[in-house]
């Protein structure tokens, strides 16, 4: 991963597209900055970087909160039909994320 930000797409498919439940370079109010964000519609994971420089991981979901696709909202939840796609996220993220050297609480 390159210090900056970075969106990772794939398997988007045909007339969809993924939106951003996080605005680019947003930081959060716990001073967490993104440092990757993997995308496989409808999910989402995030990857930030705290301060003391351990890593955390969001994962959301985009869903249209009404009938014409217009307002989309979004969740923590995912549904049993998005296991596949969120263990692809999160394998592309370890896998990134292995190449540093990832700090964890112990």
């Amino acid at each position: 991963m390159t210090e900056q930000d970075q969106d990772v797409l794939f398997g988007q498919e045909e007339g969809k597209t993924d939106e951003n439940p996080i605005k680019e370079d947003q930081d959060t109010d716990s001073g967490s900055e993104v440092v990757a964000r993997y995308k496989l519609s409808p999910l989402t994971l995030t990857v930030f970087e705290n301060q003391n420089g351990f890593y955390n991981l969001q994962l959301q979901r985009t869903y249209p909160k009404d009938d014409d696709g217009n307002d989309f909202g979004y969740t923590n939840s995912i549904r049993p039909r998005d296991l596949r796609k969120a263990a692809r996220l999160m394998e592309k993220a370890a896998d990134d994320l292995q190449e540093l050297e990832v700090k964890t609480p112990q």
